[in-house]
């Protein structure tokens, strides 16, 4: 349990460790990488619930695990801090700056609830969360923009009101904000290279150490110079990690992995090694686990992740973290499948029921507004009808075939999953699909 093992009421997290070939093929890699260096874990937005030093971010694999809605969650860390990546011009010091390039959205979200009757304190909690989630990534990509002229709206003030104090929070906490430039010179991590401006990442203290000891050798450097030593080591990072995973080694070895980093980054990384974790392991998992930096690495065999139909996923997943600590405590010898209370978060929807709810998911992953992606389903759906008009089948790559077969004196619509959605049932809840509406021949 986080910072002295008082209970909180924190959501926690568990985010989905990838086991391609060039990635983490194994978790043995993952913790010695860990080890090493930390870790850090994209997230798909600025999560309001999660709360730096007090929020635990579990971490699942697919281990070997043949069914594909089983993985193994294997450990750990206490979230230290969320970094964005921000763009390498100068961030906005200075609130006009820092406005929607649009606010008109919000102050329709502001005038929309307060008619339902929101209470001001409930309202302003909810706006900021929403301005964290969407209007902090913008910012950082330097989206931002003069305060508008409008004078004596009192919906105006209110929205001014929320952003001034995410103002205030992001004076303080982009100075640990990476620049876009400056990550190029950072050594490669197995998952893949850090994201463009606007990419939020949770990292925990083993990491933020080293950012920040990376960041200030950075900054010792002559100005004039930054752009040709960082293409320098952008290619000499390049060349040293093609070059380890040419080898294909799957036991990963802590002092071979830090030859691999060059420049003021393996210097900082050679600063905090060894390091002393600066969050306590719960109690309860005493002489069930080890450390590795700030992971807590369960003990095998692993407690099972169980998720229908992929346990992979992609985004992040809130849970109760203090019942799976209480669960994987409490379990002896063998393998066992956890009972997890999952509310799905950032790419992971509910249950979609309608057209409008899919067009509100896809307007907000994809950058769009909702009217156009309501008119891009729409035109989906008149396509399909056309094809199917006139060729009898329409398929969607991806995601299946709709086709029409005759039958007697009727046509019979049939729909023929995607391999990849079929191979999704393969876990034993697979239903043979029943023959769709018959339509009269013409």
């Amino acid at each position: 349990m986080p910072e002295g093992g008082a209970k909180t009421e924190a959501i926690d997290a568990v985010l989905w460790i990838g086991n391609a070939s060039h990635t983490y093929r194994t978790v043995e890699q993952f913790a010695v990488e860990a080890g090493l260096r930390g870790c850090c874990r994209r997230l798909p937005f600025l999560p309001p619930w999660m709360k730096p030093r007090v929020t635990r971010v579990f971490l699942a694999h697919r281990n070997g695990h043949k069914n594909p809605s089983h993985g193994s969650l294997f450990g750990y860390f206490v979230l230290h801090r969320l970094e964005i990546v921000i763009a390498p011009e100068i961030p906005p010091s200075d609130h006009d700056g820092f406005w929607p390039k649009n606010p008109r959205p919000y102050i329709k979200w502001i005038r929309k609830r307060r008619s339902n009757g929101f209470s001001p304190d409930k309202l302003k909690r909810l706006l900021r969360d929403k301005l964290r989630r969407e209007h902090l990534p913008r910012v950082a990509r330097g989206e931002g923009r003069q305060k508008p002229d409008w004078h004596d709206d009192p919906v105006l003030d209110f929205l001014e009101d929320v952003l001034e104090e995410l103002f205030k929070e992001w004076l303080k906490e982009r100075e640990y904000y990476p620049k876009s430039d400056s990550i190029e010179g950072e050594g490669h991590r197995a998952c893949s290279l850090r994201g463009k401006p606007g990419a939020v990442y949770a990292v925990d203290a083993l990491c933020a150490a080293i950012h920040d000891t990376y960041n200030e050798l950075l900054r010792q450097k002559p100005e004039k110079e930054r752009t040709r030593i960082l293409q320098e080591l952008k290619q000499a990072n390049d060349k040293k990690w093609k070059s380890w995973l040419s080898g294909r080694r799957l036991t990963w070895n802590a002092d071979d992995l830090l030859n691999h980093y060059v420049g003021p980054f393996r210097d900082a990384v050679l600063k905090h090694r060894p390091w002393e974790a600066k969050y306590k392991a719960d109690p309860r998992l005493k002489n069930k686990s080890t450390r590795h930096g700030e992971l807590v690495l369960f003990q095998r065999p692993f407690p099972i992740f169980e998720r229908a139909p992929q346990a992979a996923f992609r985004g992040i997943l809130q849970v109760d973290g203090e019942a799976l600590i209480e669960q994987i405590a409490r379990h002896t010898g063998g393998s066992v499948a956890l009972k997890i209370k999952l509310k799905e978060s950032g790419g992971q929807p509910g249950k979609i029921k309608t057209q409008n709810q899919l067009a509100s998911l896809l307007a907000e992953e994809l950058d769009l507004n909702k009217a156009c992606a309501t008119r891009f389903l729409q035109r989906i759906a008149g396509l399909a009808r056309q094809q199917l008009s006139s060729f009898q089948k329409f398929k969607l790559e991806g995601v299946g075939t709709i086709s029409v077969h005759p039958k007697r004196s009727e046509r019979e619509i049939r729909f023929q999953p995607s391999t990849k959605i079929s191979g999704a049932s393969r876990d034993g809840n697979r239903r043979r699909s029943k023959p769709g509406r018959q339509i009269p021949k013409k």
